[in-house]
């Protein structure tokens, strides 16, 4: 049925539902008013009213989402994605330049930190910890420094964790800070990790000379760490001084 068809089909029904007889209309329907009126009536297209409700409808469905996206949005801006890869850098600058990318893992740091230790970064790893934030892409970045400290100065979220994480991350680097602050030899360098190991609640944990280190010498009379978390091992490394003139004890091991 087409509009008009169903103009006229209204139109009918009005005039059978007229109260007033027709005989009675007498000439009123031939005044210029009353075709002026009719004229007026009959060209006004009917109004389709269900598909009128149904586009009412969806447009109420739509701002609804829309709504609720925007809710989210503003709840979940701060929230970072992390994608799972892991990017070590050098320094602790960004953008990473001459960086290495690491394997995913429970502890970031842990991955960034053997770069360290098996001289891909240099030796005797970063004086002052890592610190790991959440690269524009989605990865985790790890850079030298205070734990805590780095990401804020590089514009970059840090990187969300769980307390048990976050907890070990403080360990290693409250550990490796120790050790490398002052050049150490083995047993003072063992003294220290049992030190802390007991401050942080740490139990069964070995503590050894990381196998295929370098000997202690004159050449590196200072140690540094290296942690494997899921063995609960803890490797001291003999390294180089942390700077020219550095303190070094006389007797090294």
């Amino acid at each position: 049925m087409t509009d008009d068809d169903i103009g006229v089909a209204l139109l009918d029904a009005l005039t059978r539902a007229n109260p007033v007889p027709t005989d009675e209309l007498g000439g009123r329907r031939d005044l210029p008013s009353a075709h002026a009126l009719f004229a007026e009536i009959t060209a006004q297209r009917p109004r389709r009213v269900r598909r009128r409700t149904v586009i009412v409808a969806v447009a109420l469905v739509v701002l609804a989402l829309a709504a609720l996206l925007g809710a989210f949005a503003l709840v979940h801006h701060d929230e970072p994605t992390v994608v799972g890869s892991v990017e070590c850098a050098p320094t602790a600058k960004y953008p990473i330049m001459h960086g290495s990318v690491a394997p995913s893992g429970g502890d970031p740091i842990a991955a960034c930190a053997a770069l360290w230790h098996d001289g891909t970064f240099g030796t005797g790893g970063p004086s002052n910890g890592l610190d790991a934030c959440v690269l524009p892409g989605g990865a985790v970045g790890v850079f030298p420094g205070e734990y805590g400290s780095v990401c804020p100065g590089l514009g970059l979220p840090p990187a969300q964790s769980s307390p048990s994480v976050d907890k070990l991350e403080r360990f290693e680097n409250d550990t490796s800070e120790a050790v490398r602050e002052n050049c150490v030899g083995y047993d003072d360098a063992h003294a220290i990790v049992e030190g802390e190991l007991a401050k942080y609640g740490y139990a069964g944990w070995t503590i050894e000379l990381r196998p295929g280190a370098v000997p202690y010498s004159a050449e590196n009379p200072c140690s540094s760490m290296y942690f494997e978390p899921d063995s609960r091992a803890a490797f001291i490394v003999p390294t180089t001084p942390a700077y020219p003139g550095q303190p070094v004890p006389t007797a090294a091991g």
